[in-house]
């Protein structure tokens, strides 16, 4: 699956905030961009930042030739703007370019050490080349500053990556703290799940996975791992259950012919 490390897509565009826009910012009308910022500008620089602007668009409608086109001549013309570095980041991330998302974030936090959005996004394109430790590092520099508005992000990230490391002691506790400060983060009671399921802790993956599908229902990995959390405590009859939901919710999905597989092993028990 594709970037599975990474949190599940209902998550993914929360790390990949812009800086310089609002998390609401509503859909641009595209055609009408470039004029608009033509008729705008008076500057030099409101002219890059105009520019900077327009490629942030394109990339957030994963317009990404257009994207590149923009960034790259805003980066020409302000070599020394962290958020285009950042831009350039994000963009070569989502094109799975990892090793020059590193280069392009590092070079924004030599601009601005304070940029806390790049140091994230740069723990998560180490997370995305399995250099778990390197990602631990960028995160530990988010969560224990106090000035960081959301330090359960970087939480549940290095809960992830101690995941991978197979180190489930701390993987543990990096979920248990994240849902400390925000006990409805779905996607972290899933991981502990997957974490207690690990350690064979059975009873408290079945009920911490219940309560995530309470709160997110239609999320097929959540029935999938409760399904597994349901077979290893034997209660077959509501592992089925769990993978057949599994299925339905996203019957094309990678998860679903594992799923129907799961279904028909445990469709002759009667548990």
């Amino acid at each position: 699956m594709k970037r599975t490390f990474v949190v599940c897509g209902i998550m993914g565009i929360l790390f990949f905030c812009f800086v310089s826009c609002s998390r609401n910012v509503k859909k641009i009308e595209y055609k009408k961009m470039n004029s608009k910022v033509e008729k705008n500008v008076h500057t030099e620089e409101e002219k890059i930042a105009s520019i900077r602007v327009l490629g942030e668009a394109y990339l957030r409608e994963k317009k990404y030739a257009a994207a590149y086109k923009n960034l790259k001549e805003a980066e020409k013309l302000a070599p020394k703007d962290p958020h285009v570095h950042f831009a350039l980041g994000i963009f070569y991330y989502e094109k799975e370019n990892f090793d020059m998302a590193i280069e392009e974030y590092q070079k924004t936090l030599k601009l601005n050490p304070e940029f806390a959005s790049a140091r994230n996004n740069l723990g998560i394109v180490y997370l995305a080349k399995k250099e778990w430790d390197k990602a631990i590092a960028c995160f530990d520099e988010l969560y224990n500053n106090y000035i960081y508005a959301t330090p359960h992000f970087p939480m549940f990230l290095t809960g992830q990556a101690y995941f991978h490391k197979k180190d489930f002691k701390n993987a543990e506790s990096f979920f248990k703290k994240t849902l400390s400060i925000e006990p409805e983060f779905v996607v972290a009671m899933q991981w502990l799940g997957k974490t207690y399921i690990e350690t064979r802790q059975i009873s408290n993956a079945i009920g911490i996975l219940e309560k995530s599908v309470k709160l997110s229902p239609r999320v097929p990995i959540f029935y999938y791992d409760l399904g597994r959390a349901y077979v290893l405590a034997r209660k077959y009859s509501k592992a089925r259950s769990a993978f057949l939901e599994t299925v339905r919710l996203d019957p094309t999905g990678p998860l679903a012919g594992v799923a129907e597989k799961e279904v028909a092993k445990y469709s002759k028990i009667k548990k």
